[in-house]
């Protein structure tokens, strides 16, 4: 049988948990500065100068798997030109959706040019607007997984310059110092004998 405490505790954990915490920066070094735990990882768009990318597949960066998708309209449009990922066709809105993050995602930071708003969603199912005046920096931290990116504009081209993703750094558990063991040993052993004295 059970309790309506047990119950409504089971409840409580089916709950899925929402990003609470967003913090915003305005510039890289300020964004790392506040957190010196998150790895980030740099995304070169060098590598792939030259090419066109006007397909739903959009660009794959192959270090980290994150993916860069394009849009003038209804039209795929990206292309990377001197190490610049950007919208090429004129049309009125632009959007650059930046999708596929390493699950463990939390922060990620990018130089825009051309674009009005930044929507950040993540794995737990919320959202997150932000303004932004180009060009210019916008570093976001979360603490739920970032799922998606998705920049757009109402009439100008979309320019990215750089695009770094960040994941959260590795704690070092800490190991117990081998007096603390002895003690802990000491204590028990301790007690067991006091407990054997007391018996008749």
């Amino acid at each position: 049988m059970y309790t309506p405490r047990l119950l409504l505790s089971v409840l409580v954990l089916a709950v899925p948990a929402c990003a609470s915490v967003v913090s915003t920066y305005t510039s890289d070094p300020a964004l790392k500065a506040a957190n010196p735990s998150v790895t980030f990882v740099n995304i070169n768009f060098g590598l792939y100068s030259g090419n066109s990318y006007n397909n739903a597949a959009g660009l794959v960066d192959a270090a980290t798997g994150v993916t860069f998708v394009g849009m003038t309209g209804s039209s795929f449009d990206l292309a990377v030109a001197n190490a610049v990922v950007e919208n090429v066709f004129g049309g009125v809105i632009h959007s650059i959706e930046i999708k596929s993050l390493p699950s463990t995602a939390r922060a990620f930071g990018v130089n825009i040019t051309g674009g009005g708003s930044v929507t950040v969603s993540t794995s737990s199912g919320s959202t997150f607007n932000s303004p932004v005046t180009t060009p210019g920096f916008l570093g976001v931290v979360t603490d739920a997984a970032i799922s998606d990116i998705m920049i757009t504009a109402a009439s100008s081209q979309i320019t990215i310059d750089s695009f770094e993703v960040g994941t959260p750094g590795v704690a070092q558990a800490q190991v117990p110092e081998a007096k603390s063991f002895f003690l802990i040993g000491g204590g028990l052993i301790f007690l067991r004998l006091l407990r054997r004295s007391k018996q008749p």
